[in-house]
């Protein structure tokens, strides 16, 4: 990754990024370095105690267990500000309880210029539709997806290539007994992978033109999934599970 594509946040700044996002109540994504663990928390709070600042973190069962040996507690956290760009910092372990992880102020914020969309994984039946040909209409099954794109599997081969877009999609989502439907009028064909073991390929797209009104409603439903999953996670999980529960 490198930086000089960024900007570096640091000073007083640091202080208001972390303060904005815990007024957001939108949770990071923390990670246990060099480890495959990560899972999904919210800061609570910024702490003053003499000279120096501390962060309180959404605690969850097992962490400590997980940590390497004392002198690398450290963690990162990845978290989109604002204007949805990709965030995120290194912060020392400084203790840990049930109910919260206490780490150091960072001394500076790595702020990316490119978009951090938070992609969720599709339940049963999530689908994409949209038209091929005239006379041709494309249901896909979502993967996973995001406010930012989609990504589908299916089971025949699309003449989709690289950068071609497609207009009038569909976005279904099975929510409540009923469908959470999104419009979206333009896209664009980012990646096409080959064939994986369910013999399917995956078919990545961007969203380039979705309604404003259709996307706060999107974000909405997304930011709703987030808060789901962070409440399973803030129930904590048996030790022993760990690498199950939190594997990136």
């Amino acid at each position: 990754m490198k930086f000089q594509t960024g900007e570096i946040i640091s000073g007083l700044k640091v202080r208001r990024s972390l303060q904005t996002l815990i007024d957001s109540h939108h949770p990071c994504k923390v990670k246990i370095p060099n480890t495959p663990f990560s899972w999904e928390a919210r800061i609570s709070e910024i702490r003053e105690e003499g000279n120096c600042s501390y962060l309180f973190i959404d605690g969850i069962r097992g962490f400590e267990q997980t940590l390497p040996p004392l002198q690398e507690r450290k963690i990162t956290l990845e978290y989109a500000d604002a204007q949805v760009f990709f965030c995120h910092f290194h912060a020392g372990v400084v203790d840990v309880s049930p109910q919260s992880i206490w780490v150091e102020c960072p001394e500076v914020i790595y702020r990316m210029q490119r978009r951090a969309y938070h992609r969720i994984k599709a339940t049963g039946g999530t689908e994409i539709v949209f038209p091929l040909e005239e006379e041709t209409e494309v249901r896909g099954r979502v993967r996973d997806y995001s406010l930012g794109g989609v990504a589908f599997f299916a089971h025949a081969d699309l003449p989709l290539k690289p950068d071609e877009h497609l207009k009038g999609l569909f976005l279904r989502i099975p929510e409540g007994g009923d469908w959470f439907t999104v419009e979206i009028s333009l896209a664009i064909v980012r990646r096409v992978e080959p064939p994986g073991q369910n013999g399917m390929r995956v078919y990545a797209l961007e969203f380039l033109d979705l309604e404003e009104t259709m996307k706060k409603r999107l974000s909405q439903h997304v930011a709703e999934i987030q808060r789901h999953l962070l409440r399973k996670f803030k129930k904590g999980v048996p030790a022993g599970e760990l690498s199950e529960s939190l594997g990136a």
